[in-house]
């Protein structure tokens, strides 16, 4: 999954794309999904929780579903505070995670558990390539 992120953000343009740390996408991907094993990843090849009206959206494969994660940060008006973080240069993990979550996630544990899983799976390799 830490390869197609990155051919991502290669193919794709905006500040998500270029400053967003791989870590967090990739853990967002595990706790969205229960590390790959809900129905929804298995499924609908989507690995975000991407949803329409709370309906969760399908995919033709988890590339499309990394795509469309991406389109969103990138375009959305209500992800505008994490872009100004990103454009700004923002590095703190705990930071973007938390600007994130006012958005992403209604749990208002979400951002713990992104650094969780962080840390944990030991995700921070990723941003260092």
């Amino acid at each position: 999954m830490g390869d197609l992120i990155e051919e991502v953000k290669e193919e794709t343009s905006g500040v998500a794309s270029r400053n967003m740390p791989t870590s967090i996408v990739l853990a967002q991907a595990v706790l969205e999904t229960g590390n790959g094993t809900s129905p929804a990843a298995r499924y609908k090849k989507n690995h975000f929780g991407l949803s329409f009206k709370r309906k969760v959206l399908t995919f033709g494969s988890t590339i499309e579903s990394v795509f469309k994660y991406f389109h969103n940060l990138n375009s959305k008006k209500y992800y505008g505070k994490l872009r100004n973080k990103l454009e700004k240069g923002e590095s703190d993990l705990g930071q973007i995670v938390t600007t994130l979550a006012r958005t992403y996630a209604e749990d208002k544990e979400y951002p713990q558990k992104i650094i969780q899983v962080i840390d944990q799976c030991q995700l921070a390799r990723f941003d260092a390539e």
